[in-house]
């Protein structure tokens, strides 16, 4: 018991700093951002946004991947270092016919690195659920140091 109050005495009188740096966070890998509406008047579009981005998420989770949902605005993302990669994308519906787009962003280099499209003939929320194993499969290589990576 008096080694406890120690430690918990030499962990309140440790400088602000200390204890800051004490505390690492881990950024995400991965930030999520709502795919932009083609047409923002449709209610059922709205929710499918939703519905694929939590998807999304899921399975990037499941990949072992670190997801942030929420995110700060992306020009703002950068300068946050809160995730070193970005996906955006598009949500359109035309005559009733779904169609997607997603590309991964590396947030330092404002570079896509990938895109990922599906016509108006496919499921809306197929995209980003097949999508999500190639995602992270890109994130994974990226993220290893450049002398571990493969050569292609």
């Amino acid at each position: 018991m008096r080694a406890l109050v120690l430690v918990l005495v030499a962990m309140a009188t440790r400088p602000a700093s200390a204890q800051q740096a004490a505390m690492v966070v881990r950024p995400a890998d991965v930030a999520i951002y709502p795919l932009t509406l083609a047409d923002t008047a449709n209610a059922g579009l709205r929710v499918l946004r939703d519905s694929c981005a939590g998807l999304m998420a899921r399975r990037l989770t499941a990949e072992r991947l670190v997801v942030m949902r929420r995110p700060v605005p992306l020009r703002e993302l950068r300068r946050a270092k809160t995730a070193r990669f970005a996906i955006t994308g598009t949500l359109a519906v035309e005559e009733g016919k779904y169609s997607t787009e997603l590309s991964l962003v590396d947030v330092a280099s404002n570079e896509e690195l990938r895109s990922y499209f599906s016509g108006p003939d496919s499921l809306a929320c197929r995209v980003p659920e097949a999508a999500a194993a190639r995602i992270a499969s890109v994130i994974r290589e990226a993220s290893k140091p450049a002398t571990t990576r493969r050569r292609r």
